[in-house]
């Protein structure tokens, strides 16, 4: 006698449970997912609760507070416009000198200007990388050796480089021009010297994010580059670069977003000394120095930049989205 496998298991399950119809079966079953599923809602609401009370209490609340805060005298505790006028005499005021919001500002535009000439820059770099050019793999040693050392060891380092009696002083000494005094202590040469140090310590930012997008082009529209005669420097202006220009997009709505914010070592160099500072660093020795006095201050400077840098990041988020995907 031929037995199907439906009819095998309903036998089996009918000998190890009861049947379906049994009323006090059903009441039972019943009753265990009824528990099963107060369990489960118990357990999810546990698991939530610190992460809902971190955004209420650590996200939301402190965004709450900060924007109020530019709007108070943090002493008192009254509504003011105090800050703000504090913030526009450290702007205009010639007594502020070198620690004027103004000289900030345009070291904080050099930065900037730095960060996004780094682009291109960092763009041939890899491309040298991907295409696996003669001398590849000395140029990966010395690109990693500033990332295997210390921040600290490296500035002081370069300090050491430029000083007087360093590389930099014996060179100018040779020249006829000897170095009198450090070059820190300028706000000229100190601010060419850490944009030097930037651009030989930062060349290949994004290195890595243009070496994954360029591995995503297929090989065959380089074989057929190949075969109509592209040289490399084409392929890379005409091929490489246009199909990976989302991903150069991207990298520029993340540079355009730190607009305000670009700034250099300065507190391993200079701390903000000799006309050296920035608007990020600004904030952050204003509050350094008097953390209670001058937090409405920085909170209203902090204000005003959101202000100016959201229309910024806006439009190059939108041009951004004007940028076709590319299709592989």
């Amino acid at each position: 006698m031929k037995v199907s496998l439906n009819t095998l298991n309903e036998k089996l399950g009918s000998f190890f449970h009861k049947s379906p119809q049994d009323p006090d079966g059903r009441a039972k079953k019943k009753s265990s997912m009824n528990g099963f599923k107060l369990s489960s809602a118990i357990f999810v609401w546990v698991m939530l609760f610190l992460p809902i009370a971190y955004l209420f209490i650590c996200d939301i609340g402190v965004k709450l507070s900060s924007f109020a805060m530019p709007f108070r005298n943090y002493q008192t505790g009254e509504w003011t416009f105090e800050n703000f006028e504090r913030v526009w005499w450290a702007i205009t005021s010639p007594a502020a000198g070198d620690e004027s919001l103004l000289v900030a500002f345009k070291n904080t535009l050099m930065y900037f200007s730095w960060s996004i000439i780094q682009i291109p820059v960092s763009l041939f770099l890899t491309y040298f990388l991907f295409k696996r050019i003669l001398g590849k793999k000395l140029f990966v040693i010395i690109y990693n050796i500033p990332s295997m050392v210390a921040g600290v060891v490296m500035v002081t380092a370069f300090k050491e480089l430029t000083s007087m009696h360093g590389i930099l002083g014996s060179i100018m000494e040779a020249l006829g021009m000897p170095l009198t005094d450090s070059i820190y202590k300028t706000a000229s040469t100190a601010n060419v010297a850490m944009l030097s140090y930037c651009i030989l310590f930062g060349l290949c930012g994004g290195v890595m994010y243009y070496h994954a997008a360029m591995n995503r082009i297929p090989h065959s529209v380089f074989e057929a580059a190949r075969i109509d005669g592209v040289g490399p420097f084409r392929e890379a202006v005409q091929i490489v670069f246009p199909l990976i220009m989302p991903t150069v997009g991207t990298q520029l709505v993340l540079g355009s977003m730190g607009f305000l914010t670009a700034s250099g070592p300065i507190l391993l160099f200079t701390k903000g000394a000799n006309g050296t500072t920035t608007l990020s660093f600004w904030m952050y020795w204003k509050i350094y120095q008097d953390p209670l006095g001058d937090l409405g201050v920085v909170s209203a400077m902090g204000l005003v930049m959101t202000a100016i840098g959201f229309p910024i990041a806006a439009l190059s988020m939108w041009l951004n989205n004007r940028i076709e995907p590319i299709q592989y």
